[in-house]
């Protein structure tokens, strides 16, 4: 028999996923599920692409998104606030328009953001139970150069350290990343009432956690 084992996602992964999706024009974001029985801007190209033949002009569209976080954790009854902002872009676009013998055509080509992974968060406290350092000299590998207490010189041969409690313990958290989307498409309209649309659309997504953590004998134990 063999045995494999694999990560699977979190509650925490979860819910990165059920935040609203982004809009690619701040019109289809004010109309919301209305704009699908419209679907007369950039945006057509996400809902119904076949809507661009209704734009008249040129379109040129982007969008700057802005971001506050608020967190507060709770680390051996220590309370700590944090406040971040983010900016990034959320969308991008351009529709060019053009005639036809049956009426008006269009192509566009755009870019959004469909969900935003930046967050940030941090925790500290005085810690005189245990200690990371200790954690790892004692459950870590037996191999003493993958142990990363002692290749940090806290530990002596015998993976044996003496900094097992009272530290400042401290950690900075940052995730980042996102869901972005880039789509191409074109439409024109086949007699006075019936368009075609066709549009090509791409995704790609990124997910980054880091963990910076740091423990300080403050008291020179």
């Amino acid at each position: 028999t063999l045995a494999i084992s694999a990560n699977a996602q979190s509650i925490e992964d979860a819910l990165r996923y059920t935040k609203t999706n982004g809009y690619i024009t701040p019109r289809a974001a004010g109309l919301n599920v209305s704009y699908y029985g419209i679907s007369d801007d950039l945006a057509a190209l996400a809902y119904n692409p076949a809507g661009l033949s209704f734009i008249g002009k040129t379109e040129l569209s982007f969008g700057f998104g802005f971001s506050t976080f608020s967190t507060e954790t709770k680390f051996l009854d220590n309370k700590i606030p944090f406040n971040s902002n983010d900016e990034y872009i959320t969308h991008a676009g351009l529709a060019v328009p053009f005639k036809t013998k049956q009426g008006n055509g269009a192509v566009g080509l755009a870019y959004f953001m469909e969900s935003n992974f930046d967050n940030n968060m941090k925790y500290e406290a005085f810690n005189p139970y245990s200690t990371m350092t200790d954690y790892y000299a004692t459950n870590g590998t037996r191999v003493r150069a993958n142990n990363l207490a002692y290749q940090l010189y806290l530990t002596d041969s015998m993976l044996v350290t003496p900094i097992v409690d009272s530290l400042l313990q401290k950690a900075f958290i940052q995730e980042s990343g996102g869901l972005h989307n880039i789509i191409g498409g074109i439409a024109f309209d086949l007699t006075e009432y019936v368009s075609l649309g066709v549009a090509i659309q791409g995704k790609w997504g990124t997910y980054d956690y880091r963990r910076r953590y740091s423990e300080q004998d403050i008291y020179n134990k």
